[in-house]
């Protein structure tokens, strides 16, 4: 998380006095730079989504003053149910809902004492209407990941604690797991499975952007869990299945994340 400069109140106040009008991209001035939002906090999670957008240098091996920032991972999601957010005094954008939703958990979870959260974020950051631009930009991701503070894994709203499953699962012997597992009146592994063959873990990019990352987290709504630790509990899922009693599609699930979290963030 980064310290920035907070929003003045003058400023909210003139957000919602003047006439808002559609946000509009400036070209970059540099090619080794991008651009980050700083995500302002609000009393109440559903208030509008209040940010500023910055360009700023992201390598520090090329500036003196380079951005401090935290890069997201996530998928795309649908166009349908788009909403606005505001950017600045008086301009909007609109955006995806999963970036929406995104953007309120990560806004819940500013620290205390910190007015604002510098993040790198596709959508937003690049001008999705150029394509020139999105070309450059998108040759650069690799470094982009690589030099952000760390790397957030959005793997979607609430629906699978990972952490109450692995506790769940570390308390049991082996045998008594498979047992509880594969129980009819017992759909955790089913639900799991679902979390696991959607959204994030799907994704062809997902590789490039962990293991560029210097640090990385899974997060799940408002949960988190370290990259490492995500590691250590898939390896422990996979030591408690006989493969021969799984279906082909769990097979397949259970071995996309074995090759993974074999990725290794750098250090």
């Amino acid at each position: 998380m980064t310290i920035a400069t907070a929003l003045p109140r003058q400023r909210r106040r003139a957000c919602d006095m003047t006439a808002v009008q559609d946000y509009q991209y400036q070209p970059l001035a540099n090619d080794g730079n991008t651009r980050f939002i700083q995500l302002y906090p609000a009393a109440h999670f559903e208030d509008p989504i209040r940010v500023d957008i910055v360009e700023r240098a992201y390598d520090a091996s090329k500036t003196q003053d380079p951005a401090s920032y935290e890069a997201l991972s996530y998928a795309w999601g649908s166009d349908e149910d788009s909403a606005y957010i505001f950017v600045g005094a008086n301009s909007r954008l609109r955006v995806r809902h999963n970036v929406i939703q995104i953007l309120r958990y990560l806004r819940d979870g500013i620290t205390p004492g910190c007015t604002a959260r510098t993040l790198w974020i596709d959508a937003i950051c690049i001008n999705q209407a150029d394509d020139e631009e999105k070309g450059k930009q998108v040759t650069m991701m690799g470094n982009i990941y690589a030099c952000a503070t760390s790397v957030l894994i959005w793997t979607g709203e609430p629906g699978c604690d990972l952490q109450a499953l692995q506790r769940s699962f570390e308390g049991q012997e082996k045998e008594k797991t498979l047992l509880w597992i594969w129980t009819p009146a017992n759909n955790e592994i089913l639900r799991l499975m679902q979390f696991f063959a959607t959204g994030w873990f799907t994704r062809r990019w997902v590789v490039q952007e962990i293991m560029h990352a210097r640090e990385a987290y899974i997060i799940t709504g408002s949960d988190t869990m370290q990259w490492q630790q995500f590691r250590v509990f898939v390896k422990h899922l996979e030591s408690m299945f006989s493969y021969e009693v799984l279906t082909p599609h769990v097979t397949a699930i259970l071995q996309h994340l074995s090759n993974l979290t074999a990725l290794k963030p750098k250090i």
